[in-house]
């Protein structure tokens, strides 16, 4: 939905966004912070189309692509160098859904000068690496990113088989630790304990779980991109 990418120069980063048809991105959600040393320079981006949100207020929109620019402050320029920073932004959909707030962390290789180097052609390497290994120009996207794009563009039972599994490694989360001994108590802890019983209340517990969260769903559903939109408030993510 927003492919990013960085482009090195001598001491300007250039910083281009992809946005698909029918999404946006906001400008005032577009942050870039300074890793490893890096002293970076006031990130410029062009004014974006105005649009009354119902949320976030008066807002400047991108739609279908947006070119920044980000200084950097070198020591020298005769030298190829190094240079890291956090990139975040933040987009949503026309139909009401919004993504949390992405971030990558973004590693570009600065080229020389020319002039300063006294020679040579002065082209650097025209890409960017994340620290995650991802392939050169190409930012990580975020596990929220996946489902949403499985959830809008893959199949029925493809979707239904993510989720599952996504389901089953949730079992396995921390807060739902403290459940196991409540609910082993519960069905040792009966007069007469036996198999058939154990299945029972175990059945009952994770089938009521699961009836009251589907009414949750159903129930977010329904109210469309409002309420998905108001959890997206940066102070609740």
């Amino acid at each position: 939905v927003f492919h990013f990418k960085a482009v090195p120069g001598t001491q300007r980063i250039r910083l281009e966004w992809t946005i698909r048809p029918g999404y946006y991105l906001y400008r005032a959600r577009i942050h870039v912070a300074p890793l490893s040393g890096t002293r970076i320079g006031q990130l410029s981006l062009p004014p974006g189309q105005i649009k009354i949100d119902p949320y976030f207020g008066r807002e400047q929109i991108y739609r279908l692509a947006v070119t920044g620019e980000l200084t950097v402050t070198r020591g020298t320029t005769a030298v190829p160098q190094d240079a890291s920073f956090a990139i975040t932004y933040q987009g949503c959909a026309d139909r009401g859904l919004c993504y949390p707030p992405i971030t990558h962390n973004i590693i570009v290789r600065l080229p020389r000068d020319a002039a300063s180097a006294g020679g040579g052609t002065g082209r650097g390497i025209p890409a960017a690496r994340t620290t995650s290994g991802a392939a050169p120009g190409r930012a990580v996207i975020s596990s929220q990113a996946r489902f949403a794009d499985l959830a809008r563009s893959g199949s029925l039972l493809a979707m239904l088989g993510a989720f599952y599994l996504a389901g089953l490694a949730l079992a396995f989360t921390p807060c739902c630790l403290p459940m196991i001994p409540i609910l082993s108590g519960i069905i040792a802890g009966g007069r007469q304990p036996s198999t058939g019983r154990s299945v029972a209340l175990s059945s009952a517990f994770v089938l009521g779980m699961a009836f009251t969260y589907t009414l949750a769903g159903l129930a977010a559903a329904a109210a469309g991109g409002e309420i998905q939109a108001a959890f997206q408030q940066p102070w609740i993510v």
